[in-house]
């Protein structure tokens, strides 16, 4: 590779990460995407100043989510006495977390040329738009994973980087289960740097990890819950989602008309034409539900940029000294000879499909917010859901509901009702879980809170039926 193509290619993985992460809180925050599936309720939460209560305390393992985003949150709602407000503060600090995170791995990557850096940027730009939109603390943790990195392959001594990795790495395990897993994988890379540093760390953070899931339990009703979402996170199956199969699509596309022609531009022009073709002729699919399900790219794929970027920062003779040292060494060799500006279209392609699927998401969230709207403002209403103050969510268009995410529909309405207070509650007759037991509802109704007390009175109602 050429210093030049090399210096283009890290120009545009850094510039498409960075305008990611300065657009996602612009983007979230502009069409209310903090409200989105499961954000729902978690926003309702917010504003109910009840989040640990609803649902954090059945996830205790999460425990760095909560103190991140909720605590925050409702430090704001205290106050200014606006639930607006908290769900903005709720949002704003879910949608800066790759900010965040990609300002911290700049100042902390040891690495020459800011080697663990520019994976980071490669990362996030590459793999977190799959999931951009959808709540989840996998997304925190691949925030955490990054700066977690750069300091577990930091070489040099001092009780401060000690501490500091301590601390990452703590906040990583107790920010998704699947952080534990991460900080595995940064505990390995560690070898290449101070093994006993980051293998320590990582050791203490899982003991305490540990004496949090034992000491603060779910409860009974959502561990079995937990059970089957912990199987959907690993399941295979969620990569046979339309959008990551045009992702992998035009990446073979591109490979394939690459390798005939020997033409890098005219290779990516085709393959977007491709692409184009589809989304114009044959495109009827979107990806809403399955952002929550594609948490598995970032299981899967994180670490494996994370261990490239520890691969090109070491220094040779460390990694002579490693297990299989000639492999890796001859991997990075083969790795840095080939065509870099055929790497830069491949990636360009994926921000092609990244763009348009995340605006065709948006869209589709638009329009699903204006039909909720108005069936919570409206004078339908479905006695059969069980109170005649409620309205089904089936009324809403089938190709706008594909944007529906059926447990959080209730809290929903009550957002997105003028001041909060809808006319009817939308519940949606495939909802299977209810979020708050009827104790939790009932009490929250009776609390002194920013939200009319008949929204509330109104969840209530739904949460004593159902529970």
């Amino acid at each position: 590779m050429s210093d030049g193509a090399i210096g283009r290619l890290r120009a545009t993985v850094v510039g498409a990460a960075i305008t990611f992460a300065v657009l996602s809180p612009l983007v979230g925050l502009a069409f209310g995407l903090e409200m989105y599936g499961d954000g729902s309720i978690f926003a309702y939460s917010v504003a109910a100043r009840d989040a640990w209560a609803f649902h954090w305390h059945n996830i205790s393992g999460r425990i760095f989510s909560y103190l991140a985003f909720y605590v925050p949150a409702d430090i704001v709602v205290a106050a200014t006495g606006s639930a607006m407000a908290g769900i903005y503060a709720y949002g704003a600090l879910l949608f800066s977390a790759p900010a965040i995170s990609l300002l911290a791995v700049r100042a902390l990557d040891p690495s020459p040329h800011r080697t663990v850096f520019a994976f980071a940027c490669g990362s996030t730009a590459a793999i977190l738009p799959f999931c951009f939109g959808f709540p989840t603390e996998m997304a925190m943790a691949h925030a955490l994973f990054w700066p977690t990195l750069a300091l577990a392959l930091d070489a040099r001594g001092g009780m401060p980087r000690s501490v500091g990795l301590y601390a990452l790495f703590q906040s990583l395990v107790l920010t998704h289960e699947g952080g534990v897993a991460l900080a595995a994988c940064i505990a390995l890379a560690s070898l290449v740097a101070r093994p006993r540093r980051g293998i320590g760390a990582y050791a203490a953070a899982m003991v305490v990890w540990a004496v949090v899931k034992l000491t603060l339990p779910p409860d009974a009703h959502i561990a079995g819950v937990l059970g089957a979402a912990a199987y959907k996170f690993v399941d295979p199956a969620n990569l046979t989602d339309p959008a990551f199969l045009l992702a992998a699509a035009v990446l073979g596309a591109f490979a394939a008309l690459y390798a005939v022609t020997g033409r890098t531009n005219l290779a990516a022009l085709l393959a977007a034409s491709g692409a184009a073709v589809y989304w114009l002729i044959f495109d009827r699919a979107l990806l809403a539900e399955m952002r929550y399900s594609l948490r598995t790219i970032l299981l899967l794929a994180t670490p494996l940029f994370g261990a490239f970027a520890a691969l090109f920062a070491a220094d040779l003779p460390r990694i002579r000294t490693l297990p299989f040292g000639a492999h890796f060494i001859r991997l990075r060799d083969w790795l840095s000879r080939r065509d870099c500006v055929a790497f830069t279209a491949a990636f360009c392609l994926v921000m092609l499909v990244h763009s348009v699927e995340i605006a065709k998401f948006v869209a589709g969230w638009n329009s699903y917010k204006t039909a909720v709207r108005m069936l919570a403002t409206g004078t339908f209403a479905d006695s059969q859901l069980g109170d005649a103050r409620f309205v089904s969510a089936a009324r809403i268009d089938p190709a706008t509901y594909r944007l529906a995410w059926n447990s959080t529909t209730p809290y929903l309405s009550v957002l997105l009702a003028p001041d909060f207070n809808p006319a009817r509650l939308v519940v949606d007759p495939a909802a299977g879980y209810f979020w708050l037991s009827c104790e939790t509802a009932t009490r929250n109704a009776r609390a002194d809170n920013p939200l009319p007390p008949a929204a509330r009175e109104l969840v209530r109602a739904l949460s004593c039926l159902a529970r």
